[in-house]
C-alpha cells in the first residue's frame, strides 16, 4: 500500500468536482517549486476554489502523506462546495438538558439524537447558546461520527439578540447522568414576543441608556450630585471584553477604562513548545526565514506556538484568513524571564511591522486581528510564563461581556451608568457561554482582593446542592462583609410563573435582578406604546428552588449596549435579566462614590441595604416579582443621608412545605391560618426590633420583639384574611 500524497489528495478532488485546472497561475506558497509540475495546476485550482488555503506558515508541503485529519477537512470543503456539507435538513423540536438528547423532526418524522460534547449552533454567523434556542427552530443538521448531533446551522429570521446568563448542572458525560458539574451557562432568550426593534440609529443609540437611566432616577441623580462613580472598581464577571471597543477606552475622568483583565479559562491559552535560536538577526519557523533583528531577547531561543482563531461570525471571517495567528514570545533586555509577546496579525510570518505586547495591566494594550469587512478581533495578553512555556490572549468572543460592561460604565457614544467607574474584566465563560461553578468563586475573591465594591454576574444556577448553597453563602457573607462587595446577579429567566427563580439569585448577602421595561424603552427601542411599566415575560420569579425569596429587585431589562467589534455592529439590543443587574451594579458604585465624596463615608453595606430599601413597589406586580421593587437611586441617596445605620446581625427561619426551615413560607395548596417565624439574633448584643407586614393580610401578632444577645424568638404571624382564591405574595419587615 502506498500512502497519498497531498498534492495527490488535491487533484482526486478537483477531478471529483470537473474543476477546470489552471496551467498559468502566480505562486500561492511559498514551497510553490516542489510542486509536481503535473500536480501545480490542480493545486492552483484547488486553492482558487478556496478548497485548500495551506499551513499557517505559508507552505503548501505537497510531498506530505495526507493525515486523517486533513482527509477529514478536504472532504468537509469538497462536500461544502458541492452544496452537501450538511447531513440533514430538519426542525429542532425540543432538547433535553438532563439526558443532552434532543428530537429533530427530518422528513415527517421525530428522531431522537444524543448531543455531542462539543455542539455548537450558530445564526447567519453568530454563534448561539444551544440550550436555550427558542423551539422549534429549523436549522441544516450535522453529526458526528458516532451519530451525535454536532452541528446546527439555524435558518430564518433572527430576531432581536435577547440575552440572559443562567447557571444549570450540566453532565460531565453524556453517558454518565449520576456525575454532573456545576456549569455556568450562557442562555439567550429566543422569544420574538417583544417584536422586532427599531433600527439603531445615532439618535436613539445613546437614547437606549439614557432611558433605562431615567427609569432608575439616575440623570436626575448626577445632575445634582455631579458623581460618576469616579474612584470605583467594577468586577464584570463573564465572557470578557473586547478592550478595543471606543466606548470603553476611558473613564469620564479619562482614566483607563478596562483597569485589568484576568481570564480563568484556557480559551486563549497559546502553549509555547516551539523554540528557535537566534542565527545572525534571524530564526527560522518552519521553511520561514524570519527577521528578528530588531527584537531584542536576553533568553538563549525565542519560543513560538499557534494561536487559534475562535468560532465568529461568517461576517468576520472569510476568504482564504488563516485560522491560526503565530505568537512570538522573548524576555526583554530588562529582564531574563519571558515578559513579551509578538502577534503575527497580519499574517506575514514577520514581526516587524508588529508591536511588543506585555501583560494587559502594565500597558493597557490590545492587539487587532482584522477579519473581513473592517471587523476586528481584540486580544490582550493576560498571562506570560515566565518560563516561555505559555501564554494567555484573552478576548470575548461571545460578546455578552462587553455588552455588560456597556451598561455598567461605556462612555462614549453611548453613557453607562457609572461612566467614571473603572473595570476590572474577569472572564470565565468561553465561546460557548460555559464555565465551571469554581471559577465563578474564585473570580469572586479576585474581584475582592484587587479592591473591587461591586461584582456584575450576569448569571445563575436554578439547582444548587446543600453543599454549593452553604458555600455559596458563605463566600457572598464574607465578600460583604469582610471586603465591602456588592454582588449584582440575576435572577434568571424561567418566567413567566412563580418558583422560576435561580436558586443563586436566593443566595444571602446578594442583589438579585429581575427585569422590566417603561413605556419610554418601549416606544425609543421598539416603537411601542404603552401606558405603564411592564414586566419582561421571561424575568423569574420567585420563590428560588431551595424556597427563598428572589429576585430582590428589578431593574431595567432592555437597553442598547456595546457589542465586540467583530459583530455585524458595534452596537446591540439586547434583553435579559442579565442586562437588568448590570444597572444595578452602576447604582452601586454611584452610591459608593457619592457616599464618600459628599459624606466623607466608606460604608458598601449601607449601599446595599439602601438599594433595597430604596426600591419603588410598582402597584402592578406581587412582591414574587419585583421583590422590594424597582431601583430608585434617589430613594437609596435618601436612606444613606439618615446617617450611619447599625446593622444587626439576624436571621429567620420558618417550616415551609417541601423545603423544611427556611426563611421564607411557599405553599401551592394549603393557605396557613397562622404560622411562627423564628428570629434568631447572631450578635453580641440585645436589640429592640419593630415588625411588620407589607399587606393587610400579613398580622404578626406583636409589632415589637426583644432579642437576646445570640437568642431567637417566636413571632406568630396571622394569614386568616385569605379567603379569594389567587396568588399572595408579599413580605415582613424587621427594623
Amino acid at each position: 500500500d502506498v500512502a497519498v500524497t497531498r498534492e495527490e489528495a488535491v487533484i482526486m478532488m478537483v477531478n471529483s468536482l470537473d474543476l477546470e485546472a489552471i496551467t498559468e497561475a502566480a505562486a500561492e506558497f511559498i514551497d510553490d517549486e516542489i510542486i509536481s509540475e503535473w500536480a501545480r495546476p490542480y493545486v492552483a485550482a484547488a486553492s482558487k476554489a478556496d478548497l485548500i488555503s495551506g499551513f499557517p506558515d505559508g507552505s503548501f508541503r505537497p510531498r506530505h502523506q495526507v493525515t486523517r485529519a486533513e482527509a477529514a477537512v478536504l472532504l468537509e470543503n469538497l462536500l461544502s462546495y458541492k452544496g452537501q456539507k450538511y447531513h440533514f435538513f430538519g426542525e429542532l423540536l425540543s432538547i433535553d438538558i438532563s439526558s443532552k438528547k434532543a428530537r429533530v423532526l427530518i422528513a415527517g418524522q421525530v428522531q431522537t439524537f444524543v448531543l455531542s460534547e462539543t455542539v455548537s449552533a450558530y445564526r447567519q454567523g453568530d454563534i448561539q447558546p444551544v440550550y436555550e434556542l427558542g423551539l422549534p427552530v429549523k436549522a441544516y443538521i450535522n453529526v458526528n461520527s458516532a451519530g451525535q448531533l454536532a452541528y446546527l446551522y439555524l435558518v430564518g429570521a433572527s430576531p432581536v439578540n435577547k440575552v440572559k446568563l443562567s447557571l444549570t448542572s450540566l453532565s460531565q458525560n453524556i453517558f454518565n447522568h449520576n456525575q454532573a458539574a456545576s456549569r455556568l451557562v450562557t442562555l439567550e432568550e429566543e422569544d420574538d414576543r417583544a417584536g422586532e426593534p427599531i433600527d439603531i440609529t445615532s439618535q436613539n443609540l445613546a437614547r437606549s441608556l439614557y432611558n433605562t437611566k431615567e427609569a432608575m432616577k439616575v440623570n436626575e441623580f448626577v445632575e445634582k450630585h455631579g458623581t460618576t462613580g469616579q474612584g470605583q472598581l467594577i468586577a464584570v464577571i463573564d465572557s470578557g471584553i473586547d478592550p478595543g471597543h471606543a466606548d470603553l477606552q476611558k473613564t469620564s475622568e479619562g482614566l483607563p477604562k478596562i483597569l485589568d483583565f484576568i481570564d480563568l479559562t484556557n480559551q486563549g491559552t497559546v502553549n509555547l513548545k516551539e523554540t528557535a535560536r537566534d542565527e545572525q538577526g534571524f530564526i527560522t519557523i518552519g521553511e520561514r526565514r524570519i527577521d528578528v533583528s530588531n527584537l531584542p531577547n536576553n533568553a538563549e531561543k525565542y519560543r513560538y506556538g499557534y494561536f487559534q482563531l475562535p468560532s465568529l461570525p461568517g461576517v468576520f471571517i472569510g476568504g482564504k484568513q488563516a485560522s491560526s495567528v503565530l505568537v512570538l514570545a522573548v524576555a526583554s533586555k530588562y529582564n531574563e524571564e519571558f515578559d513579551t509577546v509578538y502577534i503575527d496579525t497580519n499574517g506575514d510570518h514577520q514581526f516587524g511591522d508588529e508591536i511588543a505586547v506585555k501583560k494587559y495591566n502594565q500597558l493597557h494594550q490590545f492587539v487587532p486581528i482584522r477579519g473581513m469587512n473592517g471587523k476586528q478581533l481584540n486580544l490582550i495578553v493576560s498571562e506570560i510564563s515566565a518560563e516561555g512555556n505559555y501564554v494567555k490572549l484573552s478576548f470575548d468572543s461571545l460578546g455578552h461581556g462587553t455588552q455588560v460592561a456597556g451598561i455598567v460604565a461605556a462612555q462614549g457614544k453611548i453613557t453607562g451608568v457609572a461612566p467614571g467607574a473603572q473595570i476590572l474584566a474577569i472572564k470565565v465563560s468561553d465561546n460557548m457561554g460555559e464555565a465551571p461553578l469554581a471559577s465563578l468563586e474564585r473570580a469572586l475573591q479576585l474581584a475582592a482582593e484587587r479592591g473591587a465594591k461591586t461584582a456584575v454576574i450576569s448569571m445563575g444556577q436554578y439547582s444548587l446542592t446543600a453543599a454549593e448553597s452553604l458555600r455559596l453563602n458563605a463566600l457572598a457573607e464574607e465578600m460583604l462583609a469582610e471586603y465591602g462587595l456588592i454582588i449584582c446577579m440575576a435572577a434568571g429567566n424561567k418566567g413567566p410563573g412563580i418558583e422560576t427563580a435561580a436558586s443563586t439569585a436566593a443566595l444571602n448577602n446578594v442583589i438579585s435582578v429581575g427585569a422590566y421595561a417603561t413605556p419610554a424603552m418601549w416606544k425609543n427601542d421598539y416603537g411601542w406604546s404603552v401606558d405603564q411599566p411592564t414586566l419582561w415575560y421571561f424575568s423569574s420569579a420567585g420563590p428560588a428552588s431551595n424556597g427563598k425569596m428572589a429576585p430582590a429587585v428589578i431593574a431595567p431589562g432592555s437597553v442598547v449596549s456595546a457589542y465586540p467589534l467583530w459583530g455585524e455592529q458595534n452596537y446591540r439590543l439586547s434583553e435579559g435579566t442579565s442586562m437588568a443587574a448590570p444597572h444595578v451594579a452602576g447604582i452601586a458604585a454611584l452610591l459608593n462614590s457619592a457616599l464618600s465624596e459628599k459624606l466623607n463615608r466608606h460604608d458598601t453595606q449601607a449601599v446595599y441595604y439602601a438599594i433595597l430599601n430604596g426600591a419603588d413597589r410598582l402597584e402592578s406586580f406581587c412582591s414574587a416579582e419585583q421583590g422590594r421593587g424597582a431601583v430608585n437611586i434617589l430613594n437609596a441617596w435618601e436612606q444613606l443621608q439618615k446617617g450611619e445605620k447599625e446593622m444587626i446581625a439576624y436571621s429567620t427561619s420558618q417550616y415551609s412545605p417541601d423545603y423544611g426551615y427556611v426563611s421564607s413560607f411557599y405553599s401551592r395548596f394549603l393557605p396557613p391560618a397562622e404560622l411562627r417565624l423564628r428570629i434568631y439574633n447572631n450578635s453580641d448584643q440585645n436589640y429592640h426590633m419593630a415588625a411588620g407586614g407589607l399587606s393587610s393580610w400579613i398580622k404578626p401578632a406583636q409589632y415589637t420583639i426583644q432579642l437576646p444577645s445570640h437568642g431567637y424568638r417566636n413571632l406568630e404571624i396571622s394569614y386568616d384574611q385569605i379567603d379569594e382564591p389567587g396568588l399572595y405574595s408579599d413580605l415582613i419587615l424587621l427594623d
